[in-house]
């Protein structure tokens, strides 16, 4: 396992030897005791994007409506 040495981003001391991968970047300062997450090891949600292809019209609902009838 690997440690980081991390600066507290309230009062600046330098927290070492942390294994910040356990707890997915969260900490406890040794000094002020503040908890903060090291934004670097923070999960990402992905979020799908939709695109369109250029050859398609859109279409308005009530067009689709009458359509369909």
């Amino acid at each position: 396992m690997m440690t980081y040495d991390v600066a507290c981003p309230i009062c600046g001391r330098i927290n070492r030897s942390l294994y910040l991968e356990e707890t997915e970047g969260w900490m406890e300062c040794e000094c002020c005791g503040n908890s903060s997450q090291d934004l670097s090891f923070r999960k990402r949600a992905k979020i799908p994007v939709f695109r369109m292809r250029p050859g398609i019209k859109r279409m308005s609902l009530k067009r689709k409506t009458a359509a369909a009838q």
